[in-house]
């Protein structure tokens, strides 16, 4: 249901968390959050310019591409590496694999990828809350695969 009490439109396989309405408000706070970021004092930073030369980057929020793969997933999170880089997902957040209840809806377009065989590569935005020399610790704030791949998980 929308706001107004209105039923969404809904796609895909029934129970699964996607209704249009949603994933507009969804969409609409993560665009005024890019804008937000992207102001600041030389925009947002790409992960692997601030990683050049061995440096070490703060934390906070970062551009990322890169091969990600999962190293396990529970009802509640998706955790992820890609290179040091470690990231925690909520499942729920999953795009369309979750379904009401958070657990993830296993089908061929994403098993690969959720039992660690699949490596696809990601566009995200992502926070690092915890840096140390050779780990990188944090979370997604946008995570896609790039549109010119087709793909869906």
């Amino acid at each position: 249901m929308d706001a107004d009490g209105a039923t969404a439109p809904h796609y895909g396989k029934p129970g699964l968390r996607q209704n249009s309405a949603a994933a507009r408000e969804l969409v609409s706070r993560l665009q005024v959050a890019i804008r937000n970021l992207e102001t600041q004092p030389g925009g947002l930073p790409r992960l692997d310019e601030a990683l050049a030369d061995g440096r070490t980057p703060k934390p906070g929020a970062y551009r990322h591409h890169g091969r990600y793969r999962v190293l396990r997933f529970d009802d509640r999170f998706v955790y992820l590496q890609s290179g040091t880089l470690r990231l925690t997902c909520s499942a729920a957040h999953f795009s369309h694999t979750a379904d009401d209840s958070g657990a993830l809806d296993l089908h061929s377009g994403n098993v690969d990828f959720l039992k660690g065989d699949a490596q696809p590569e990601f566009d995200a935005i992502v926070f690092l809350s915890d840096v140390r020399q050779g780990r990188l610790t944090g979370t997604p704030l946008y995570l896609a695969l790039p549109l010119e791949s087709n793909l869906s998980l």
